[in-house]
């Protein structure tokens, strides 16, 4: 069973690593690169000091951008933590290190690291997604984040740094953690703002 998925895994690597183009190897390094998107992170982390663009009750900005910030930081910690441990219990090999697929792949970006499994691009990306997305509740922000995050997922298997599940099983963790950092920003928010009620009624 586990040697037809297996299988099955890397003809579809094959498959998307097997389109070789200047064009397209330069928007994938683009999409695969972490420091490019320091940016975008910079902006989500500031619209979290902006309660009001995304429909929460007035509070102090600075303590609306803290909720945000720790909801964020989280969220990414504990993608982190998971993937790489998940990559050290799995031992699973990345395409370039493989026996199999080494050397048949293409690798424009190189090897990488030796284990493959999850993609912790691919997880950390949609955690970020699916939080904020919960979070700032914008139709156009949903759908931007979260095509901007499979985009990245694919750039991995296409500069063959994973495998096509490699990349899809760290989608769906980051998603699923995404939305436990979700749950984890709604309580502070209303252990906060259940506080300040029950403080403005005792100055009443």
């Amino acid at each position: 069973m586990l040697d037809t998925i297996f299988e099955f895994d890397r003809a579809i690597t094959f498959c998307i690593n097997g389109g070789h183009s200047p064009f397209w190897v330069s928007i994938m390094l683009f999409l695969s690169s972490k420091t490019v998107w320091i940016p975008l992170y910079a902006a989500i982390a500031a619209t979290m000091f902006f309660p009001d663009k995304y429909k929460m009750p007035s509070i102090p900005k600075w303590i609306a951008g803290i909720i945000g910030i720790v909801a964020l930081l989280v969220a990414f910690g504990l993608t982190d933590q998971i993937c790489n441990l998940l990559k050290n219990t799995t031992e699973r090999l990345r395409p370039g290190h493989d026996p199999i697929t080494g050397p048949i792949v293409w690798l424009p970006s190189g090897k990488g690291g030796l284990y493959t499994f999850p993609s912790a691009h691919a997880a950390n990306s949609m955690c970020i997604a699916i939080l904020t997305a919960l979070i700032f509740k914008r139709k156009w922000y949903t759908i931007s984040i979260i095509c901007w995050s499979m985009a990245i997922g694919f750039s991995r298997i296409y500069l063959a740094r994973h495998f096509f599940t490699d990349v899809v099983c760290g989608l769906i963790l980051g998603a699923i953690i995404g939305y436990c950092a979700y749950l984890l920003w709604k309580k502070i928010w209303n252990i906060y703002l259940n506080k300040t009620n029950r403080d403005a009624l005792l100055h009443r």
